[in-house]
């Protein structure tokens, strides 16, 4: 639905009151002249309001608005420019008043609501991992990168049989909540996109993938799931009835990549598959959610053989000279060995064919953390390094646990 256009029942009217509050007694509106705003500017100098003034050093305008608030701010700004709006323009696609919108951008306003900033980034058209970002920029100046995910089973090794039997519980409709549970860096998000490429394009279902990983506010999964099936928004419907009344019991698959921080809102990713027949959701997360109807797919190391031949795959994209021989092939089993068989290892243990033998590799991995580093820039922090990941998963612990970690980390090996 065209945001500037009429309004229906289910559209959000516009805001009587800046997002900061409302008056009880409103003055009555003052008649305004064409060409004239309210504050007794000309439609030029409004527009240079809206382009120049907002835009100023918080500095310039008084005091400093948090960090947060300020990145915030100015992404607000870049998005409407990008498209084209004013800040009137915004704030009526929007349905919030021009002061609200005004406050946005000036990082005056201390705790954006979650629905003002819903309405701001269905009003500059954002989607995806644009809109996931967003989403999460209103409450950190910082959002990590998402990751360039990609899929399609060419780019998997030894995980053929994973794949075909996620594909089965996925296509056959017997299970309407599927979970791919595993360690960090064991190819949860390879192995469910490889799944979702297949149902799409040799299966023919909708498949809708949403990256998780820039989002940090459970209470925000649903909505991102409505902007995913193209029921985002500001709307009077909460977004579970949205999807609902989208789908009306059609097939479709839901991928949700990234899930074990937001797992609060796993009752709501039940209640959705509950009430939407035809809808399978596939989540990736380390740890189940532990809803009825799930069934957990649990993904586990490679098998030696298939470590052998991953990092052999890996060495040759970062070096086309690098081939697995008989003279090398040892100690590339032993480094797949000494690291598990878990894929990320495997990886980041390749690209170090760069400037390392594999014999040198395999000498040097008594120190794997400070080694296995370096991963490609596009993708997470927490992909990045060994180290990332293990402290990733460790974020998930409560405090207590997370305290007997760093003891165990100080004591001396046995």
């Amino acid at each position: 639905m065209d945001p500037s256009g009429p309004r229906t029942a289910g559209q959000l009217p516009p805001a009587r009151a800046a997002e900061s509050g409302t008056r009880r007694n409103p003055a009555p509106a003052r008649p305004v002249a064409q060409g004239v705003s309210r504050s007794g500017q000309t439609s030029e100098q409004q527009q240079a309001l809206d382009s120049g003034a907002a835009s100023l050093p918080p500095r310039a305008r008084g005091s400093s608005p948090p960090a947060p608030l300020a990145a915030f701010a100015e992404l607000i700004q870049r998005h409407r420019r990008a498209a084209g709006l004013s800040q009137r323009e915004l704030a009526g696609r929007a349905g919030l008043s021009e002061r609200a919108i005004r406050d946005l951008e000036r990082g005056s306003t201390a705790r954006p609501r979650p629905r003002s900033v819903r309405a701001v980034a269905a009003a500059v058209g954002l989607a995806g991992v644009e809109l996931s970002a967003f989403l999460s920029a209103a409450r950190t100046d910082r959002p990590e990168p998402a990751p360039a995910l990609s899929g399609g089973p060419d780019e998997l090794v030894g995980r053929g049989d994973a794949v075909r039997a996620l594909l089965d519980l996925v296509t056959g409709g017997r299970r309407r909540i599927v979970t791919v549970t595993g360690p960090g860096g064991i190819g949860k998000s390879r192995l469910a996109l490889a799944a979702a490429a297949v149902a799409r394009d040799r299966a023919g279902l909708d498949v809708r993938i949403v990256d998780l990983s820039a989002l940090a506010d459970p209470a925000l999964v649903t909505e991102v799931i409505a902007e995913a099936f193209g029921c985002g928004g500001a709307s009077r419907l909460g977004p579970v009835e949205r999807v609902v009344a989208e789908l009306r019991g059609r097939r479709a698959v839901l991928l949700l990549d990234g899930f074990e921080r937001l797992v609060e809102a796993a009752a709501e990713i039940a209640a959705l598959a509950v009430r939407c027949p035809g809808l399978t959701v596939v989540t990736t997360s380390r740890r189940p959610l532990r809803v009825r109807g799930e069934r957990e797919v649990r993904l586990g190391p490679l098998r030696l053989p298939d470590a052998v031949a991953l990092f052999a795959v890996r060495a040759s994209a970062g070096v086309p000279s690098f081939a697995l021989t008989d003279a090398n092939r040892p100690d590339v089993t032993a480094v797949c060995r000494r690291l598990d068989g878990l894929p990320l290892a495997v990886e980041l243990a390749a690209a170090r064919m760069r400037v390392l033998t594999p014999a040198e590799l395999a000498d040097r991995l008594e120190r794997p953390l400070a080694l296995l580093a370096g991963g490609p820039r596009d993708l997470p922090a927490r992909h990045r390094s060994l180290r990332a990941t293990i402290e990733s998963s460790l974020a998930l612990l409560g405090s207590e646990a997370q305290r007997l970690f760093a003891w165990l980390g100080r004591s001396p090996a046995a």
